[in-house]
């Protein structure tokens, strides 16, 4: 809100659960977690809204996503 953004429009998009994620879950932040090299590093308690091997692959789903919304 203080940068004109709402905070559902906002996607923390990074690699590490605890320096990342963990804020995103307090702030109550949707994220994508780039669980490069396999990423099974487990945080308790940490979550996230999307899980990507790569930057590229979830390029590839967003792209994939608004082919299919603009066809229906």
């Amino acid at each position: 809100d203080e940068f004109g953004v709402e905070r559902e429009q906002v996607l923390v998009t990074a690699q590490s659960l605890m320096h990342d994620h963990v804020p995103a879950n307090k702030l109550g932040l949707s994220s994508a977690w780039i669980a490069r090299r396999g990423g099974h590093c487990e945080v308790e308690g940490v979550t996230y809204t999307f899980q990507f091997p790569s930057m590229g692959a979830m390029a590839d789903a967003l792209e994939a996503e608004s082919h299919n919304s603009d066809n229906s």
